[in-house]
């Protein structure tokens, strides 16, 4: 080794299992991913390196390391692995899969459209649509009857998300794409066997029971989008909706517009990546608060305090504080987008450890968020870790639900809004309360889900009582 050579550059052996404990390991990361990778960072430390049949991969628990591979030197880091493989197979190449060179133009065309001035409309959509949604909800509330929080906040969140996207309304295709994205997360879940093994994507279609039936409800969910965007095209209107202004979004160097691939694979991200994170988050948000009737409490006077009983509006964000720290909260111990990898396109070195050309560095989401050296407590549900003062010396890359880096998600101002107006609404309208004797239980798939679903009971609050449940 060249004595010059910097410490930082010494290639030092990546600690990790090795022989039959890597066999175990890939069983257990595909049975149990969440608490596999976080019994590797305590057993072989904030680095490990691990042998997949057709990959290596790199396991990294440190912010200063995932801060280098999401910023400092994140062109070396690309979306080529199995798992981001198998997302392209359904979504195409859109800003959330591509790399370069197709990904800054396409960061350039849509960046504009989530500007805040540009969000109004979507902001009064969240809340009338909750609003509409809710109304449906009183007979259950009248008879005690229990349910199941997830599915419908998937139905509210698609007719919102479509609603700010197309600037139509298509509520009658939204259980169609509630159906395809649910068979879609057998094949593109990243921890199952079949995309930790990453055989030919040839291979694994014939393969794969189900595989068929998923592409077949896929394509109908599919040919939905192209329709809308074919007549957008042939009308000749553009429209104020985000299709719209992605249409006009042009390319800085070029000027040049998408595509009509292109306007699909991203109509296509923005559906499957929108929907499902507010639906989760919001699912959870009402879970952890049961369990912490103290949050539910303070939340509420906050909203009496500021609200006062009407509905909420974008302008009244910034004065809800405690409302974006419970869902900021609520996204540290279960952030739907549980963790990421990226390969390395050259070698590179971390912590003096070497990182070899073509391996696959993994990111766990939902450990570092757990990491016991940076979070006090980490299981304990307290909205205020977010506070300014308790959050401003925290690294960046220890809180991270919608990613981090220039890649960080290009949605993730609309999705904070949406989620806060839309909480703001549903807790003005109603008490909800879990049903006894469903576990709690985490089902990591392409997204963090509840393994038994989220089922409660429903309190309608009238208006009298609202405002006073709220202050």
């Amino acid at each position: 080794m060249n004595e010059t050579r910097s410490l930082a550059e010494k290639s030092f052996a990546i600690p990790g299992p090795r022989g039959r404990a890597v066999l175990r390991g890939l069983m257990a990361l595909s049975k149990h991913p969440l608490e596999y990778v976080q019994e590797l960072r305590s057993e072989y430390g904030d680095i490990v390196g691990m042998k997949f049949p057709f990959e290596y991969v790199v396991f990294l628990f440190n912010p200063e390391y995932i801060e280098h591979v999401l910023y400092r030197n994140y062109k070396n880091y690309v979306k080529q692995t199995g798992r981001w493989r198998a997302f392209r197979d359904i979504i195409g190449n859109g800003l959330l899969s591509c790399d370069e060179p197709e990904w800054r133009p396409q960061r350039q065309r849509i960046q504009p459209s989530f500007n805040p001035d540009g969000l109004v409309k979507v902001a009064q959509t969240a809340v009338e649509q909750t609003e509409a949604r809710m109304k449906k909800w009183e007979t259950a509330a009248e008879t005690g009857q229990s349910m199941e929080m997830l599915n419908e906040f998937f139905i509210l969140s698609l007719t919102i998300l479509t609603r700010a996207l197309f600037g139509e309304t298509i509520d009658d295709k939204i259980p169609h794409f509630v159906t395809a994205l649910t068979n879609a997360h057998e094949y593109i879940n990243p921890m199952a066997l079949h995309n930790l093994v990453d055989p030919p994507r040839a291979l694994l279609k014939t393969l794969m029971p189900g595989y068929g039936r998923f592409d077949r409800s896929f394509q109908v969910m599919r040919g939905m989008v192209e329709d809308v965007i074919r007549h957008r095209k042939e009308s000749g209107v553009v429209g104020d909706d985000l299709l719209g202004r992605i249409m006009s979004g042009r390319d800085e160097d070029t000027g040049t517009t998408m595509s009509s691939r292109q306007l699909l694979d991203e109509a296509l991200t923005m559906i499957i990546a929108g929907h499902e994170t507010t639906s989760l988050t919001l699912s959870y948000a009402l879970l952890w608060m049961a369990r912490a009737p103290q949050v539910e409490k303070t939340l509420r006077e906050e909203l009496g305090t500021v609200l006062k009983g009407r509905r909420p509006t974008q302008q009244d964000l910034p004065q809800l504080k405690y409302l974006r720290m419970v869902l900021q909260e609520t996204m540290r111990l279960t952030p739907p987008a549980w963790g990421l990898d990226r390969m390395a396109l050259q070698d590179d070195f971390i912590g003096g450890y070497r990182i070899p050309r073509k391996a696959s560095v993994a990111i766990s989401i939902y450990a570092i968020h757990r990491h016991p050296k940076y979070w006090k407590d980490p299981e304990k549900f307290d909205p205020l870790r977010f506070t300014e003062e308790r959050s401003k010396d925290r690294p960046e890359c220890l809180f991270m639900p919608f990613g981090a880096g220039p890649r960080r998600c290009v949605g993730m101002r609309m999705a904070m809004m949406q989620m806060e107006l839309m909480l703001a609404t549903l807790l003005q309208g109603y008490e909800f309360r879990p049903v006894p004797g469903i576990p709690f239980e985490l089902r990591p798939m392409l997204n963090l889900r509840p393994r038994n679903g989220v089922w409660v009971t429903l309190n309608k609050l009238d208006a009298r009582q609202a405002q006073s449940a709220n202050s």
